[in-house]
């Protein structure tokens, strides 16, 4: 009996080993990994990129006017100091300070933008990745048993 019992636990000890080894060094899991970091991946870029697009609307008005001041500032500079103008320049100066504070008015109210997500909320993720069991003859798909939406 003890002879069984010593060639059982010796068994067993292999087979653990064995086992924790195999799951230690599988490349599927390894493949899992990788595809799970390129997933993540490309969901900060298009995350980053949207970043980027919200910046761009919410100060491409308020870019522009600037731009636009600068340039309105540096002509009538140019004006003051070759004194080379006529009461049509002033008057359009006028014309231009009062087009820019209407602007101003205008781009210090928030600016309206909307987040679709809709694709992204019907994306399955249970079926992005699966595990398929090959064999000669037949070929078994394993899937979650629960819906993990």
């Amino acid at each position: 009996m003890a002879s069984v019992i010593a060639r059982r636990n010796s068994l067993l000890d292999k087979i653990g080993k064995a086992t924790q080894r195999h799951n230690l060094h599988n490349p599927l899991i390894a493949q899992i990994n990788e595809w799970e970091d390129m997933m993540i991946e490309k969901i900060k870029i298009v995350a980053d990129n949207t970043r980027q697009q919200v910046s761009q609307l919410v100060n491409s008005k308020r870019t522009k006017l600037s731009d636009d001041f600068k340039r309105f500032s540096q002509e009538l500079a140019n004006l003051r100091e070759t004194e080379n103008f006529i009461e049509a320049d002033l008057k359009q100066m006028k014309y231009k300070l009062n087009e820019f504070n209407h602007e101003l008015k205008h781009i210090t109210k928030p600016v309206l933008v909307e987040l679709h997500t809709e694709l992204s909320n019907q994306i399955v993720w249970n079926q992005l990745i699966y595990v398929e069991e090959k064999s000669n003859h037949t070929c078994i798909h394993w899937k979650p048993l629960v819906d993990s939406e």
